[in-house]
């Protein structure tokens, strides 16, 4: 989920914010948090599911993926922001790197948290264009001392949020749409595709289109660009 790094009198991080933050930097580069991992061999699994059409339990293999020699193994954060560039490289790559961690990866219980990390890492070109976040907070299970779950998600300065449960985050949901987001109920964001006034009611400002190519960001936006620029090293 997309929010931000503001409090409730600024609004959230919309998707023009977004744009604008990454048009500042560029476009070649990816965010991917990754940190070394040479001692955790993945566990071995076997999911049913992905070969029939059940609801059955993982089932865990007793021995591990032997260690590699031929590449360093890096682990991190699943969530993650991808160039092309890479993208394509992780598809068609002439060292073939890419499709032997596949392979290795294959049947591991968190390949998500283990595959782009090592790709990355085991590219001369690509880990040269890697920064090491993901603009990215855990909602919090239970309220921080002192503080609200929604103050913590807010004052935390990510750009994305989750994971957020089926019935019990319900309220939080709520709240950061009104009060992030100005997200009317079975609405969306309001954004510059909406050409109606802002004096009108909440969820009629949409009801008139815009231009859907202008990018005009918010001061969230401006916050979110100056993040990463303070992270890649190169003003926006």
């Amino acid at each position: 989920m997309i929010l931000h790094v503001t409090d409730k009198t600024n609004g959230g991080v919309r998707c023009a914010d977004l744009l604008y933050a990454f048009s500042t930097v560029p476009r070649d580069l990816n965010f991917i948090d990754h940190r070394m991992d040479s001692e955790t061999a993945p566990v071995v699994v076997l999911d049913q599911n992905l070969l029939q059409n059940t609801n059955a339990e993982i089932s865990f293999s007793s021995g591990h993926r032997p260690k590699p020699d031929a590449f360093e193994l890096f682990k991190g954060s699943p969530w993650t922001i991808l160039s092309r560039a890479f993208v394509k490289h992780c598809v068609v790559a002439p060292d073939n790197l890419p499709r032997t961690l596949l392979m290795y990866f294959s049947n591991a219980l968190n390949p998500m948290e283990f595959y782009f990390q090592t790709v990355m890492a085991n590219s001369a070109h690509f880990k040269n264009s890697t920064v090491n976040h993901t603009f990215r907070i855990a909602v919090p299970d239970a309220a921080p001392p002192h503080r609200s779950r929604y103050d913590a998600v807010v004052s935390s300065g990510a750009a994305f949020a989750g994971r957020f449960g089926d019935d019990g985050d319900e309220a939080l949901l709520q709240r950061i749409d009104e009060e992030l987001l100005r997200r009317p109920l079975d609405g969306v964001t309001p954004g510059q595709w909406c050409a109606g006034s802002d004096e009108q009611a909440a969820g009629e400002e949409c009801s008139v289109g815009g231009d859907i190519d202008v990018v005009r960001q918010g001061e969230a936006g401006q916050r979110l660009a100056s993040l990463m620029a303070g992270l890649v090293g190169a003003g926006p």
